[in-house]
């Protein structure tokens, strides 16, 4: 399905197509609304040149062969479930995958292939559920400085391949359940601080 000349795309324009395997969307496209790819199980990402400043909300849920997006290292605000269940998803690429977002909404990377993630200096918040269940996460890495102060309720709940946590000193809150069913989580770096006061809450690292 050739869309390279297509300026707009609207609000679930492309939602259950379950037999488009190929799509070539050019860099000049814009996209309205959101779950645009949602339930499009077949799609790759390949042919995909567009570059886009903030992922919608399920653009590509459900889309459980998409290897990689183009230009997901440019995004300032990725929304939620925006990847949701995207099993695929750099599932054979150890590469660490740079998400320089400010945001990263609910469920936004849930139940995804992601092995190595790094984030940016400009990380504010990371909303509930942003990783649970991405079985294949192994890295998760921090900027040295964020804005990125309350690991939210089960941001990454049965992260089963986890095997460090680093807590920065500007940490206030570690919310409930954050780390639950972490069971290869095996070191967890908390830097002291003598201005700020850490709130972790119920079972928060319970394997």
């Amino acid at each position: 399905l050739d869309l390279s000349n297509a300026e707009v795309i609207g609000t679930n324009a492309f939602e259950g197509c379950k037999n488009i395997s190929e799509m070539i969307i050019g860099e000049k496209a814009q996209f309205n609304g959101i779950s645009h790819f949602k339930g499009c199980e077949n799609i790759t990402g390949e042919g995909f040149t567009f570059t886009i400043n903030a992922i919608p909300a399920s653009m590509f849920a459900g889309c459980k062969s998409l290897k990689y997006l183009n230009g997901l290292s440019a995004a300032v605000r990725i929304d939620a479930n925006a990847f949701d269940g995207c099993t695929s998803l750099y599932a054979n690429d150890a590469k660490p995958v740079k998400l320089n977002a400010v945001t990263i909404g609910n469920y936004a990377f849930r139940n995804t292939g992601i092995i190595n993630v790094g984030t940016g200096k400009d990380l504010t918040t990371v909303g509930i559920s942003a990783f649970e269940g991405c079985a294949n996460l192994e890295i998760f890495e921090r900027a040295l400085i964020d804005k990125w102060t309350v690991i939210n309720s089960t941001t990454f709940k049965n992260c089963t391949s986890l095997g460090q946590a680093v807590i920065p000193s500007y940490v206030t809150k570690i919310d409930a359940n954050a780390f639950y069913g972490c069971s290869y989580l095996s070191e967890v770096l908390m830097a002291d601080s003598d201005t700020t006061a850490l709130t972790i809450g119920s079972n928060a690292f319970k394997d």
